[in-house]
């Protein structure tokens, strides 16, 4: 296993200074057992809980990068990801406790050159333990949709397998792929779908994301976007996102055919019925239409493999068989 990459550790955070007291213990000692050791930056975004002051006396190794006006989610990684200097970044939330070898676990699967993005294998503990970490894509009665595959677990558990994208609350990247590719993309601040459009513009491109079983942590809590912001808006973003992904993305003529063919019975339907938060992200994304256009002729020159084509060699299921696992417990990948 070759694993003498540098990487950096890159935590957003955002009025969260019980979550890293609480968890940044775990990753500094996942960076040290890492070769050579990884660095940690905590990108503070605008807190006005003490973060930065707080992070850098009790960690005096983490370096903190204090940003005086919270700008999210994206904002945020950028900012981080253009201080890095280390041929791998691993993005990961504050509020993730990580195994010992998650680090190096992830930076390991960068053995094979066509990867491009590694996800860990992310338990999120108040849904019972479940894999959040394992999906695939398909596009369905004309909309683009993504299938978390958490009650499947890989035949092999030593050897990655390809998925849709790796998520962004704890997946590593190349750094200068990920730079060429453009990043996460503002298009879809605030939050939502800006992982699995990177992973997505890196397939079409010619790479692959894939799912690391070995390397684990575990997220107790609903996240920073739960907790800040009410379901219905989060909802009305999630669907306004996905339509901006696939106007971003899509290139097979058939499937942005159906689309179109079938936006207005999905519309007709949803205002017979009162599903508002559609109707109205909808309309919220042809708002951002012109931006999306502009964001496809940029990535367009990129690609290389048809949808098609990224959607059956991103799918895990040939890998996968029935009965996911809880978080792993002993070994190598203990807590």
């Amino acid at each position: 296993m070759t694993n003498a990459r540098r990487a950096t550790i890159i935590i957003p955070s955002y009025q969260h200074r019980p979550a890293l007291a609480a968890y940044l213990p775990s990753v500094v000692e996942a960076a040290a057992a890492c070769a050579p050791p990884a660095a940690v930056l905590v990108v503070d975004d605008g807190s006005s809980d003490g973060t930065a002051e707080f992070v850098r006396q009790a960690f005096p190794e983490v370096r903190v990068l204090r940003r005086e006006r919270n700008q999210g989610f994206i904002a945020a990684v950028a900012a981080g990801v253009r201080q890095a200097e280390s041929e791998i970044i691993i993005l990961l939330n504050c509020d993730m406790q990580v195994a010992r070898d998650f680090a190096r676990q992830l930076i390991a699967a960068f053995d094979d050159p066509q990867t491009f993005a590694a996800s860990a294998a992310i338990y999120q503990m108040e849904a019972g333990g479940a894999c959040e970490s394992i999906v695939q894509g398909a596009v369905e009665r004309g909309i683009f949709r993504i299938r978390f595959l958490g009650d499947h677990r890989p035949r092999n558990p030593d050897a990655p397998l390809p998925v849709l994208y790796a998520c962004g609350g704890a997946a590593a990247f190349r750094r200068d792929l990920f730079l060429q590719l453009g990043g996460l993309d503002p298009l879809y601040h605030p939050y939502y779908w800006e992982d699995c459009d990177l992973g997505y513009r890196a397939w079409k491109a010619g790479y692959r994301c894939v799912y690391v079983h070995t390397s684990a942590v575990l997220h107790f809590h609903p996240g920073p976007i739960k907790k800040y912001h009410p379901r219905g808006r989060i909802e009305r973003i999630q669907q306004r996102n996905r339509f901006l992904f696939m106007w971003k993305n899509l290139t097979d003529p058939w499937m942005l055919t159906g689309h179109v063919l079938l936006l207005c019975p999905h519309l007709l339907v949803s205002t017979v019925t009162g599903r508002w938060r559609f109707v109205a992200a909808l309309a919220q994304a042809a708002a951002k239409l012109p931006e999306a256009l502009r964001a496809r002729r940029r990535v367009k020159s990129l690609f290389v493999r048809s949808d098609r084509e990224v959607l059956r060699l991103s799918s895990p299921m040939p890998y996968l068989e029935p009965g996911g696992s809880g978080p792993p417990r002993g070994g190598r990948m203990s807590f």
